[in-house]
C-alpha cells in the first residue's frame, strides 16, 4: 500500500544562517548529500512514496533537485506557498491555501510553469472578472469568456441588466451596499485567512 506524507521545506532556516542566505535548509549537504535526500530514502523504505513539499525560499533549488522524484523512487508534487514580506505571504500565493486540497491542485501547482498547464492554473487560481458570459452549449468547460469580445457586446448588455435586476429584486447584498457580508462572517472555528488587497 503506497502511503502520502508532506514535508514542510518552505522555511527561510534562520538558525543556521549564513548558510541558509544562498541554501535552502532541505538543501544543506551532510556527507554531499542534501538533508532531504536522506529523508526521502527513510520515507521511501517506510512505504511512503507519495510526497508532497511544501516550499517557499529558494524553492527553485529544491525542485530543481528533486524534480518529480523519480530518481529517488518516489512521487513528488510541490507546494508553493508563496514568499514572506513583512511578514505576510506575497500574492498571489497567499490565496492557495484556501482552496480545498485535492490531487489536480497539487498537479497544478507543481506544474504551474509548464506552457500548457499554465493556462488551467490561471484559470484556477486568478482573480475573476466581476462579469463573464459563456456559451456552455458549446463551450461546457467555460475556458472561452465572451464578455470582451465586441459581437457579443449587445448581449452581453442585456444579459448583464436582466441579471442586475434580478439579484437587486430579490434582496442580493452586493447590489444593496453590504455584499462585504460574504468576505467578514463570523467565523466559528480559526483565524480569518489573510488575502493581499486588491490592486
Amino acid at each position: 500500500m503506497s502511503l502520502s506524507i508532506i514535508i514542510l521545506a518552505a522555511g527561510k532556516g534562520t538558525r543556521v544562517r549564513p548558510i541558509t542566505h544562498t541554501i535552502p535548509k532541505p538543501m544543506i549537504p551532510i556527507l554531499q548529500k542534501p538533508v532531504m535526500e536522506f529523508l526521502l530514502e527513510l520515507l521511501r523504505q517506510h512505504g511512503f512514496t507519495e510526497i508532497m513539499v511544501n516550499v517557499s525560499h529558494l524553492a527553485e533549488e529544491i525542485e530543481n533537485y528533486f524534480r518529480d522524484g523519480q530518481r529517488f523512487g518516489v512521487q513528488i508534487a510541490y507546494s508553493f506557498e508563496g514568499r514572506i514580506e513583512d511578514g505576510e505571504l506575497t500574492p498571489p500565493h497567499s490565496a492557495y491555501h484556501d482552496i480545498d486540497d485535492s490531487m489536480i491542485k497539487r498537479e497544478l501547482l507543481a506544474k504551474r510553469d509548464d506552457p500548457y498547464i499554465s493556462t488551467f492554473f490561471h484559470l484556477a487560481v486568478d482573480k475573476r472578472p466581476e462579469w463573464q458570459l459563456y456559451n456552455v452549449a458549446e463551450d461546457p468547460e467555460c475556458l472561452d469568456d465572451l464578455s470582451g469580445k465586441p459581437e457579443f457586446a449587445a448581449l452581453f448588455a442585456e444579459y448583464k441588466a436582466q441579471l442586475t435586476a434580478t439579484l437587486k429584486d430579490t434582496g442580493d447584498p452586493r447590489l444593496l451596499g453590504y455584499g462585504h457580508v460574504w468576505e467578514d462572517y463570523p467565523r466559528m472555528r480559526g483565524q480569518m485567512r489573510y488575502f493581499p488587497a486588491e490592486d
